[in-house]
């Protein structure tokens, strides 16, 4: 007979029912999809903005006022910084270039000439008086003649400036060149002499905003964060931000947009634990008590209706219904007897079964107390 056969994997298997892999993914099938956006809304809706974040920190990014948070970090970092933490070379000649003033030519003139290991460089002074005359070889040269016939003869290298006039009657003591400021001077100095020169201008804080706006030119809090402190999550995240949030308009995008999926998900893994849709699932499907019974046996929970009576009722009445699958004349009573054995065992060995059921079965309960069975 086709049950023995049953009966006789049933007994190498040691399996008191159907399996039914995924049970919670099935049942949540079984409610309607009002059922669970209620259900999810009423026991899952957060207004808890800090735990909302802490589980979906996108949240945080489409609600933040970057404007406001991106000009306070800048100005906190302005106040916080100096020259010496933002120096870089070729920042400190760009601003100098952009900036220069005859107070910087001067003192970049002045640093540059220390530098030098001869005094070619130094003001040209005429030793004599005379006149003026001016050549322009190789190089300019500037000749004094006096009135009695001596000659001297001063050579004027680059980057001097020449301070008198062929012709011009000097008398000793005159400057006839000084040095004068040249680009190429800029490019000498080192970062320590490029920041003297912002510092004796008395621009190092103009110097260390434009720095710092320059640095952060385009970014939002996100890349700002991320690229500060890595990637946060949680309160850490919220507490660092959270004054620059809209924490309602967080809590309604939070409403208006949680995935469907995700709620589905939620509300499938409660239906272990929850009375009221256990209920609900079996007033849509009286079958569905199989899937019920392996959801309960896989996960430890008091909080559901595995110990009643109609539930323990309607799990023997539909195994031995749905074991059978439309079969019926092939099996007798016997037969249908030993199928409730094995149910009244399946919900022995997972659940407590309840008085009412052992009296009504007791012809049944053979296979609970059997030895022969319980291996």
């Amino acid at each position: 007979m086709k049950y023995i056969k049953k009966f006789e994997n049933f007994v190498e298997n040691k399996t008191w029912s159907k399996i039914y892999e995924n049970a919670s993914d099935d049942l949540i099938d079984e409610l309607s999809d009002d059922t669970i956006e209620e259900y999810y809304d009423k026991h899952y809706t957060n207004d808890d903005v800090e735990e909302l974040v802490s589980l979906w920190p996108d949240l945080i990014w489409r609600h933040i006022d970057d404007e406001s948070f991106v000009e306070d970090f800048i100005n906190d970092e302005i106040n916080n910084l100096g020259i010496e933490d933002v120096s870089n070379k070729d920042d400190l000649r760009d601003f100098i270039e952009d900036n220069l003033t005859t107070k910087k030519e001067n003192k970049i003139i002045e640093l540059w000439k220390d530098k030098q290991d001869d005094n070619k460089n130094n003001d040209k002074v005429s030793k004599i008086d005379g006149t003026v005359s001016i050549i322009k070889d190789d190089e300019y040269k500037i000749i004094i003649t006096s009135n009695d016939g001596i000659i001297k003869n001063y050579k004027i290298p680059e980057p001097h400036e020449i301070l008198v006039d062929d012709g011009q009657i000097v008398s000793k003591g005159t400057t006839l060149s000084t040095l004068a400021y040249d680009d190429d001077m800029l490019a000498d100095l080192d970062e320590d002499e490029l920041r003297e020169v912002i510092e004796d201008s008395g621009e190092a804080d103009d110097y260390v905003e434009k720095i710092i706006r320059k640095r952060y030119e385009g970014e939002d809090a996100q890349s700002i964060i991320e690229n500060m402190l890595g990637k946060l999550e949680g309160k850490e995240l919220y507490d660092m931000v959270q004054n620059y949030l809209d924490d309602d308009a967080i809590i309604q995008d939070y409403k208006d947009n949680e995935d469907y999926g995700y709620k589905k998900e939620v509300v499938a893994d409660s239906i272990y634990r929850d009375i009221d849709l256990q209920r609900e699932i079996l007033e849509n499907n009286k079958n569905n008590v199989l899937k019920l019974a392996e959801l309960f046996a896989e996960n430890s929970s008091s909080n559901n209706i595995s110990d009643e009576y109609e539930f323990q009722k309607l799990y023997i009445e539909e195994y031995v219904k749905d074991y059978i699958d439309g079969d019926e004349d092939s099996y007798d009573e016997k037969e249908r007897g030993d199928l409730r054995a094995k149910a009244l065992k399946y919900l022995n060995d997972n659940f407590e079964l309840d008085s009412d059921i052992e009296t009504e079965y007791e012809k049944d309960m053979w296979m609970v107390s059997s030895g022969k069975y319980n291996l």
